[in-house]
């Protein structure tokens, strides 16, 4: 390879699966950022690093000309040809001993000036005369300058020249992952070579084209290809079916040059034409900038919690580019605006006391934030009473539930409660009660009702501004206090709940299925759908009994999930299979144990393998040879009806 050549490639280093790809020098140098490698590793046009991990944030001026890798680890390329190394663990820091590198990968793999590859176990004794290399976790690809194509699975296979090229040095980027290896040439030409698809006469793998007008090429790690075209429109492949077409554009990131995955195919760094940077996440897109300290975050482990959990707290002060530096507690002014409903304990913890919504707020250094925390109940509580349209309440239990505290003079059978910063007094049979010394009269007397005192519902909303609901439907109250809510169920509630949340449901009780492939439950077995059972989070169990009377129980799952099961025969049958297809008893053994012999009919190996991923046929000489596609490329061939091949 000419030296003029092997230049040009340096100065387009840039960071995908390995490294290839060109640069708007100029454009990036407007926005300071060359590129970057996660959500956490930015390289600046400095040559400056910028990596957040378990240690922090470090910022280290290391001259870099590119970099590769995700927030666990990484490594970067000098000017002058070294490799620098982070982990999740680890500073950035130059690795000893390692020179004259012009291309890394995000493994550590490295390419020399001479053409040899190297691990840091030492050089890789079949990769001679090297152009270019590409690895994703255990696969590696390269181009050679005689124009092979090589490819490795995994470390203790050799490598396989999957394809011969005639022009090697046009070879813009290379990138691979699993199975899949993908060359970029100037030309905009993409081509992709899959492992497995392969001419079946001369066992050499198809390259497909996928475009002729690419500029760009990077995998993410769900085997999403990420194509930038020459237009500045940004498409992704499909993940299987679709893995040979450019399916969909990446909408609203403006003209871009180059992508840097991150996670899946529905998240990713673009840089457009201009040298700007965004942040394009399942349809949405972030402007992305030079580090700059912004702001203080906040992280609740849970934002959501219950009753009696415990939340951890961290907080970091947050730069532009993301990059959190860890604030300790001591050093930040913390206050909860409702200490009744959140306890800060020791070692940065929170624990949950009542139902409601808290907001916790950080300052530091000029800066605040704040986080709201909804803390709901595990269960609902019972015994709420409606009478003479006044909503009665437990008032222990309610007064617990929501952070606060009562305690109970048996002589005088009065109440003292202590809500929040609300100090009340009540008393049984009295409507009389005292609000924060205030005398206030009460809609009803608290009373005694199933062993409990309960009160007016009403009093919640004059102290501490809760919303009283009665659900005539399901006879039960609900107390809300902002996006927090506490429900009170009556003695009917259960019995009215299950029916309504059943709904359309209840059809499928008292009929009958036989078991396909459900949960390793007997196959064909005969069921009959004794009840379908409501949990309290809107999923639903199915209990079926079968002919012996023995009960079984499903998992829970939503209720469409209910009907679609019902639908599909692979997972229940409408029909006794048993009447329907008279076959000796040696067959249903090979079909219940998920077998396909050969002599079987279609009808057999639909019941034991199920429906195909693919169908085709070829005819010849008066038959017709039809082949049955599988996942995990298992196959079946039928002549005249019958199996004639099975392929696992």
């Amino acid at each position: 390879m000419k030296r003029t050549r092997i230049a040009s490639l340096l100065l387009a280093l840039l960071l995908s699966c390995s490294l290839w790809v060109p640069h708007p020098a100029k454009a990036a140098a407007e926005s300071g950022i060359l590129s970057v490698a996660g959500d956490n590793v930015m390289l600046l046009t400095d040559g400056s690093l910028w990596v957040t991990n378990a240690l922090g944030t470090t910022y280290d001026k290391l001259n870099l000309v590119s970099i590769a890798g995700d927030d666990n680890k990484g490594f970067g390329l000098t000017r002058d040809g070294k490799r620098v190394s982070w982990s999740i663990v680890e500073a950035p820091k130059v690795d000893e001993g390692i020179s004259g590198v012009r291309q890394v990968t995000a493994d550590g793999l490295m390419l020399k000036n001479d053409g040899t590859v190297w691990t840091d176990n030492g050089p890789v004794k079949e990769l001679r005369g090297i152009l270019q290399i590409a690895s994703s976790g255990n696969a590696v690809a390269a181009v050679s300058q005689n124009g092979e194509i090589l490819y490795r699975a995994s470390p203790d296979a050799p490598f396989n020249v999957i394809g011969n090229i005639a022009n090697p040095d046009s070879v813009r980027s290379v990138a691979v992952v699993e199975d899949r290896t993908v060359l970029l040439y100037d030309s905009g030409e993409t081509v992709l070579y899959e492992r497995f698809n392969f001419d079946e006469r001369t066992l050499k793998i198809v390259p497909v084209t996928l475009t002729t007008e690419g500029v760009h090429i990077a995998y993410a790690n769900d085997k999403t290809l990420f194509v930038t075209l020459r237009d500045g429109s940004v498409w992704t492949t499909g993940l299987y079916q679709d893995r040979y077409k450019l399916t969909n554009r990446i909408e609203g990131v403006g003209e871009a040059v180059r992508t840097v995955p991150v996670e899946d195919g529905k998240n990713a760094y673009v840089q457009r034409k201009d040298g700007t940077w965004v942040r394009y996440s399942d349809g949405e897109t972030k402007d992305v900038k030079a580090p700059a300290v912004t702001s203080v975050e906040i992280h609740v482990s849970n934002a959501a919690p219950q009753i009696g959990d415990s939340i951890v707290l961290n907080i970091a002060e947050k730069y532009s580019n993301g990059a959190l530096v860890k604030l300790p507690l001591s050093e930040a002014k913390l206050t909860i605006d409702k200490p009744h409903l959140l306890k800060l304990q020791e070692g940065g913890k929170l624990k949950a006391l009542g139902v409601g919504e808290a907001t916790i707020t950080v300052a530091s250094g000029g800066a605040a934030k704040s986080v709201s925390v909804v803390i709901g109940t595990k269960t609902a509580l019972q015994y709420a009473v409606l009478k003479d349209n006044v909503v009665y309440l437990p008032l222990q239990p309610v007064v617990k539930a929501l952070g606060g505290t009562s305690t109970y003079a048996a002589a005088s059978k009065t109440f003292n409660v202590q809500l929040g910063e609300n100090a009340i007094t009540l008393k049984i049979g009295d409507a009389n009660a005292v609000v924060n010394g205030r005398k206030v009269r009460l809609k009803a007397a608290p009373r005694v009702e199933n062993g409990m005192a309960v009160f007016p519902a009403h009093l919640l909303a004059d102290t501490i501004g809760a919303k009283v609901a009665w659900d005539a439907k399901l006879k039960q109250a609900k107390v809300s206090l902002g996006k927090a809510s506490l429900t009170v169920v009556s003695t009917e509630t259960a019995a009215l709940a299950k029916k309504a949340s059943q709904g359309s449901l209840a059809q499928y009780i008292g009929r009958t299925y036989w078991v396909n492939h459900f949960q390793q439950w007997d196959r064909f077995m005969k069921v009959t759908v004794a009840d379908i059972l409501p949990d309290n989070t809107g999923y639903f169990s199915i209990v079926f009994k079968s002919a012996s009377g023995k009960t079984f129980t499903t998992y829970s799952m939503p209720a469409s999930n209910v009907a679609n099961l019902f639908a599909d025969s692979y997972y229940f049958l409408a029909y006794d299979p048993y009447k329907k297809y008279n076959w000796p008893q040696s067959v249903w053994s090979q079909i219940k144990a998920g077998n396909v012999t050969l002599g079987m009919t279609k009808e057999q190996v639909l019941l034991a393998w199920g429906t195909p991923s693919s169908k085709s046929a070829v005819s010849g000489s008066g038959t017709t040879v039809e082949t049955w596609g599988y996942p995990n490329f298992n196959f079946v061939s039928f002549a005249n009806g019958k199996v004639v091949l099975v392929v696992e």
